[in-house]
């Protein structure tokens, strides 16, 4: 393999053997020490109370910077799986009675809403959703919980900070005695969520097949903030119509490749902080596809956007093509040649005993055949070791950050 420069994100005593030569074990970061020098100011990033005092390090009662989060349960009727997050300085302690200097978690908050297509937009679009005129969009709707939760600062996706978080799928809401939503169905096909105070982006992305024609509706930065009983409101564009959409010339794309046949695969804009499907989705063919990427505008919000080319699901060695989406008018992205894909083959061990366990590799890199190595193409994989440690998979090539993580019977 050409490319043997890969970072182990595990500081465990574990050494793995490459097909290609070994590799050595390099955290990707160092666990963080209290250490500090008297009058260097060492400790005042860490608030105005803390002093130096070696060999302990920074010692006071600064503001450390911390998020707590709670995490409820299943067994619990209130809040099941639900993971609840206090800021710094949120003060939700109970003051008096039976609980006192207990946390209080907030109460939840219901949030409901419907996506519905305008008859004019139908038409334009070309693709009947139903027989009435104006017809409700089946959709997928989405909660992404956003960082930092005050409304402060460039919003980013949580989970990616490594905040415990998940993403919240809306609970379909149908009228007594109508049919499952759907096209071709009369009944409104409602969304409807159960979540904590938070900050969120919320997406609602076509259902049925639909998403090649419609947009999905996104609402960045929807702050679910008040602590009360009741129906939560988060500000979204529930009718669409032709005013709604972004004009066409800003959103003509064409898909091509140098090399490959793109059957199979698909082309669209993404939010690049979040990584939410922004734009209808293109079913790209042969070497070049030009096609409208459609997108509902949203007053007050222009998120930086991705461009992607995506293999179809389950490809071995295709990486995700994510690139910056800069100009609006007649883009062209191209998909690069591939270097040949290499097999990547090895053993998980500890002081010459196998440790079986699960294997991430995510790519800092990827080499191309004519532009050298990129970074806008990314691949991930995971596979797992057999009893022995042993592992194979095939690798585009380029440089790699490899996670092992040791099954829960290896006292790993």
């Amino acid at each position: 393999m050409r490319r043997a420069a890969l970072l182990l994100a595990a500081a465990l005593p574990l050494g793995i053997v490459w097909s290609c030569g070994p590799i050595a074990d390099v955290p990707v970061e160092e666990v963080a020490k209290n250490t500090c020098r008297v009058d260097s100011g060492d400790c005042a990033k860490f608030g105005q109370d803390l002093v130096c005092n070696p060999p302990l390090g920074c010692t006071g009662t600064g503001a450390l910077p911390y998020l707590l989060t709670v995490t409820v349960p299943g067994s619990s009727r209130f809040a099941s799986n639900m993971t609840f997050v206090f800021p710094p300085g949120s003060d939700n302690r109970i003051r008096s009675g039976e609980f006192e200097g207990a946390l209080r978690l907030p109460q939840l908050q219901e949030i409901n809403g419907s996506v519905v297509v305008q008859e004019a937009l139908i038409k334009q679009l070309g693709r009947p959703l139903g027989v009435k005129a104006d017809a409700t969009l089946p959709v997928r709707a989405v909660l992404r919980p956003l960082y930092p939760f005050d409304g402060s600062g460039t919003p980013v996706d949580a989970r990616t900070l490594g905040l415990p978080l998940d993403l919240v799928v809306s609970e379909p809401v149908l009228y007594e005695n109508q049919q499952p939503p759907g096209p071709g169905n009369s009944p409104q096909s409602q969304f409807r969520f159960l979540v904590p105070p938070m900050r969120f982006e919320l997406v609602a992305t076509p259902q049925g097949g639909l998403a090649t024609t419609y947009p999905p509706v996104v609402r960045s930065d929807a702050v679910v903030e008040k602590d009360v009983r009741g129906t939560g409101s988060v500000p979204f564009p529930t009718v669409l119509g032709p005013a709604d959409l972004s004009p066409s010339s800003d959103r003509t794309a064409t898909f091509a490749s140098e090399t490959r046949d793109l059957a199979g695969w698909t082309g669209y804009l993404q939010i690049s902080s979040t990584k939410a499907v922004y734009s209808s989705v293109v079913s790209l063919s042969g070497k070049s596809t030009t096609a409208v990427l459609h997108t509902v505008k949203v007053d007050g919000y222009s998120p930086l956007l991705d461009v992607v080319i995506a293999p179809p699901p389950g490809s071995i060695a295709l990486p995700v093509l994510e690139a910056p989406f800069l100009t609006p008018a007649n883009l062209k992205q191209v998909y690069p040649e591939l270097e040949t894909p290499l097999p990547a083959t090895g053993v998980v061990s500890n002081a010459g005993f196998a440790v079986p366990s699960r294997i991430d590799f995510i790519s800092r890199d990827i080499s191309t055949a004519t532009l050298g190595d990129v970074t806008y193409l990314h691949y991930r994989t995971s596979v797992t070791t057999d009893d022995y440690g042993r592992f194979a998979t095939v690798l585009p090539q380029g440089h790699y950050r490899v996670i092992i993580s040791p099954f829960g019977d290896t006292s790993f």
